[in-house]
């Protein structure tokens, strides 16, 4: 989507008064460094970038990226690059499909405490249903998916980790994942019965092992078998165990540069940035309640500010809430309709069918009153909201998005005197004397 203008313009820079353009839309002090070398723009360009310009527009950063079970003729299509903490998941059914456009990064390696919750794999289970998930950039799938087993009555539940980082649903692999070497063809159903090691020795051992097995057992009958998991085979990337994808094995070798680098900076770089972009709100440490004001969180719906306590559901079109701001300072659940401007909520957000929402710049600069060159409205008559306007600007607010100063000589008023003078790179804004 088009550039976000708010952030460019106000927040990081225009390239004259407001200091430098920062095209990445968080404060580089998190790790200037390291930030910069693995960005988009790097001097010496990485094998995959892990830094991406924000202000491009369409990147997501999030835990998961999923389409939720049951969900008919749902689909995600994301125009930038992704990063999730855990897995991109398709549980769908018909017309169910996942489509990135860019890049796929996963952040949690399969080493992760040894839970399949800690673990960025690519997952089908909308596999029955020909749902789909399509990677069009570089990705580094550095998780792995997990069988559940011993589930019987009375047992305690084991997962048993696979050689897969993408994975379809569980039965289509089902069958080969158990063939026995040296007898193709036959095939052997996992016991609840731990003793019976033969049915399922499988899924023991090391990775790198269970990688090897998987790769000499399924090869024969690849054919027979699919993941409807597309992924870009011109492209750079890692993934740490092994993938069946548009009727052919993805499997990555032990030692390359994206590996080496996705391990350098897995568990320093990658986390800090995550949450800068994210509950930091591309601040170094800013939280929501340094943002905002919350005695200002004051429902004003006749100039297009939704303020909403608690946990609320709404219906768009039935509630005629169209468009605006609004803010929820609990969960939201919304039901249907179609809406234009902004949404922040500081619980979870559940969109159920047959809803469309449009973020629109245009309609935020009503709201907050801001003209077209995102200058403020002074009039007492315009028709905003001076509501909104005090609660995105708390007068407890701090420049917390500067990103460094600058210093510079001035003549003073005694001959051949010199000032040194520092200017501070601000990126924020207040409001006062409203």
């Amino acid at each position: 989507g088009p550039a976000n203008t708010l952030k460019t313009s106000l927040l990081y820079g225009t390239g004259k008064d407001n200091g430098p353009i920062n095209n990445y839309w968080f404060d580089l002090s998190v790790d200037r460094s390291d930030a910069l070398k693995y960005a988009e723009d790097a001097p010496e360009p990485r094998p995959i970038p892990y830094i991406y310009k924000d202000s491009a527009g369409g990147n997501v950063y999030c835990n998961n990226l999923a389409i939720e079970k049951g969900v008919t003729n749902g689909s995600i299509a994301v125009n930038g690059s992704v990063w999730t903490k855990d897995d991109i998941q398709n549980d769908g059914q018909a017309g169910a499909h996942i489509r990135i456009g860019g890049d796929y990064i996963g952040m949690t390696s399969e080493a992760a405490m040894g839970n399949p919750n800690y673990s960025s794999a690519v997952i089908n289970n909308a596999l029955p249903f020909e749902g789909t998930i399509r990677i069009n950039g570089h990705y580094v799938i550095p998780g792995t998916a997990f069988y559940e087993l011993f589930s019987s009555p009375g047992r305690t539940l084991e997962y048993y980790q696979t050689a897969e980082s993408v994975n379809a649903k569980g039965g289509e692999f089902f069958q080969v994942y158990v063939l026995e070497q040296g007898e193709a063809g036959k095939t052997y159903y996992i016991s609840a019965d731990p003793a019976n090691e033969e049915h399922y020795n499988f899924f023991n051992g090391e990775l790198a092992d269970k990688r090897d097995r998987f790769v000499d057992l399924v090869s024969p009958y690849i054919s027979e078998y699919k993941s409807n998991v597309y992924l870009n085979p011109d492209v750079v990337s890692h993934i740490l165990g092994v993938g069946v994808t548009d009727g052919a094995i993805v499997h990555e070798g032990a030692t390359n540069e994206a590996r080496i680098d996705y391990y350098d900076i897995k568990d320093t770089l990658l986390p800090r940035v995550f949450e800068a972009k994210t509950v930091r709100y591309g601040t170094s440490n800013a939280a929501f309640r340094d943002l905002i004001d919350p005695s200002a969180a004051i429902h004003d719906p006749g100039n297009g500010f939704h303020v909403f306590r608690g946990n609320r559901s709404i219906h768009f079109d039935t509630e005629g809430i169209n468009s605006g701001i609004i803010y929820c300072s609990g969960n939201l659940t919304i039901t249907g309709g179609t809406f234009s401007g902004a949404i922040i909520c500081a619980g979870n957000v559940t969109i159920e069918s047959s809803v469309t929402i449009s973020y629109d710049e245009a309609v935020i600069r009503s709201v907050i009153g801001l003209n077209n060159s995102w200058e403020l409205i002074k009039s007492e008559t315009a028709s905003y909201s001076q509501i909104a306007r005090r609660f995105f600007s708390p007068g407890t607010y701090r420049a917390l998005m500067s990103f460094g100063s600058d210093s510079y000589i001035v003549t003073g008023a005694a001959a051949g005197e010199h000032i040194l003078t520092t200017r501070y790179t601000v990126n924020s804004w207040k409001e006062v004397n409203l």
